[in-house]
């Protein structure tokens, strides 16, 4: 997987955060791990992640890109201005 040094560098620093969510300190730590050693599973053992969630993992940094990769997808669901009106309806 080919990154520039602006890539190594911000997931260098995501993957050393104390404040980052857990989440993407856990994909950063991955992407950089599976960048020295190319295997799915052996970068699982070394994260300690099974080996399908580091294969999106991966696929998801080769489709947007390594920083990209690492933000939570959205969830679906009612969308939150529909929420704030539902919830304005009943309080009022």
């Amino acid at each position: 997987m080919a990154m520039s040094e602006e890539d190594l560098a911000g997931l260098r620093a995501i993957a050393r955060s104390r404040t980052e969510p857990a989440s993407r300190v856990e994909r950063a730590r991955m992407l950089l791990v599976y960048r020295d050693e190319p295997s799915f599973f052996q970068v699982g053992r070394a994260v300690g992640a099974h080996h399908q969630t580091v294969q999106r993992c991966v696929e998801r940094a080769l489709v947007l890109g390594a920083l990209a990769a690492l933000d939570d997808r959205p969830r679906s669901g009612v969308a939150l201005m529909a929420k704030a009106v539902a919830a304005a309806h009943l309080w009022s």
